[in-house]
């Protein structure tokens, strides 16, 4: 009797460690897709100016997306003259932007392909928690397909700061930094930074669907 309700016991113990190792990896996963669709919602990319005007002065904050740009500004008259009146418009029509095209759809499109791998970890997770069996099969899926969403990730952000960084785009003509803080211009990342946070937390999420009992 003791020795039945011991193994009773320690068999309930493993099974409701495997459930919340499973249940962590599923949570990790979804938190990750979140942030994927964040870094595709955010802007990567963003000027602040400060412009004068005769008795006052006023800031005027770009956002580059990846169709639009974005302006917000406490100086009305600014817009007419950076956003065309309203508050953001499609960059994509002016022209001479080729290499600003090049940057962005490229960034865009690792990003969403890395956004479907993470997608694809998240079923898994939810495939193993349900039915209750993280088999081998599984976890080489998570492990394969997670690992090229991580690659496709940093590769996307890699390339993004690295082009934009040059100096020699749209985003940022000012010089061969990434991001600077000044009294009249500010330049830097925006949702980019959202991207790079996203990565080791998908990584953890791609262990965990890993190593899930």
């Amino acid at each position: 009797g003791i020795n039945a309700e011991y193994g009773t016991k320690q068999g309930l113990s493993r099974t409701n460690h495997k459930m919340c190792n499973r249940g962590c990896s599923l949570a990790m996963a979804i938190i990750s897709v979140v942030l994927f669709v964040l870094l595709l919602a955010f802007p990567w990319y963003f000027e602040q100016v400060e412009i004068s005007a005769l008795r006052s002065s006023c800031k005027l904050s770009i956002f580059w997306g990846w169709f639009k740009v974005y302006c917000t500004t406490d100086c009305p008259s600014a817009l007419d003259r950076v956003c065309g009146g309203g508050s953001s418009f499609d960059w994509r029509d002016s022209s001479g932007l080729s290499s600003e095209k090049k940057v962005m759809n490229t960034a865009f499109a690792l990003s969403f392909l890395a956004l479907l791998a993470a997608c694809v970890v998240l079923l898994i997770a939810i495939i193993a928690l349900a039915s209750g069996n993280n088999s081998g099969g599984l976890k080489a899926v998570s492990g394969i397909i997670g690992t090229i969403g991580l690659i496709l990730l940093a590769v996307a952000f890699i390339y993004f700061g690295a082009q934009v960084g040059k100096g020699e785009t749209a985003f940022n003509n000012y010089s061969n930094k990434f991001a600077e803080k000044g009294d009249i211009l500010s330049y830097g990342p925006a949702g980019w930074v959202v991207a790079v946070i996203t990565w080791p937390v998908f990584l953890s999420a791609v262990l965990c669907a890993v190593i899930a009992k």
